[in-house]
């Protein structure tokens, strides 16, 4: 079965209800991917956004890895809303619970965004350095440290790509990273994290996906 549109945060905890069977629904969904094509299925933008949420709290390793690789096909193919999904995935999953080896993943496929030419994978690992507060020893990497070296507010990347700031109170509200080696230092109280001061990522820059999805949730 469809999950209802829009999805939102609040529908979650009848997901069961919808996925009594996981196995079931991907494979119906997989199976319109390819009838239709990569980045074709509404129904697969679905399941993105399933999974996206899902695994913050309910993390399986086969299930993880299913999600990436679909999402990274559709990306090949110039479709991004997996994709940004899967960003999103890892920025508010690791500030939920942190695994290296997902961790490793984020910092790999980041910088493969930005490579190909894309800031959303930028800004969402910088999110996550911001608004991290757990007590994970991690380290970044020498060249993703380099490169966010310029960027120190979230209108940062809409000016790297030649777009305006979406307000002078935007700029007064985002927080630099305080940390890009181990063991980010424990932001102030009054700093809050993702899910409060970054609303306006949904419609972050760097989405340029042809198929145009339902609008995706604020986070």
């Amino acid at each position: 079965p469809s999950l209802p549109l829009p999805f939102s945060p609040s529908f979650l905890p009848s997901l069961p209800l919808f996925f009594p069977s996981l196995s079931a629904p991907v494979c119906v969904y997989v199976t319109e991917r390819k009838r239709l094509g990569g980045g074709k299925s509404q129904e697969m933008n679905t399941l993105f956004r399933f999974w996206s949420f899902f695994l913050r709290s309910h993390f399986n390793r086969k299930m993880y890895e299913e999600f990436k690789t679909y999402a990274l096909e559709d990306a090949q193919l110039g479709y991004r809303y997996g994709l940004e999904c899967l960003f999103r995935f890892y920025s508010y999953g690791l500030e939920k619970k942190f695994r290296m080896a997902v961790f490793a993943d984020f910092q790999e496929e980041t910088l493969k965004d930005q490579d190909a030419g894309f800031y959303y994978g930028l800004e969402k690992f910088w999110a996550f350095l911001t608004y991290y507060k757990g007590k994970a020893n991690f380290t970044v990497d020498p060249e993703l440290k380099k490169r966010l070296d310029d960027f120190k507010t979230l209108d940062d990347f809409r000016l790297a790509q030649g777009l305006p700031p979406p307000s002078s109170s935007s700029s007064s509200s985002s927080k630099s990273p305080q940390s890009l080696t181990a063991t980010p230092s424990k932001k102030s109280t009054g700093s809050g994290s993702q899910s409060q001061h970054l609303q306006q990522q949904a419609t972050s820059v760097g989405s340029s996906s042809p198929l145009s999805p339902p609008p995706p949730p604020t986070h």
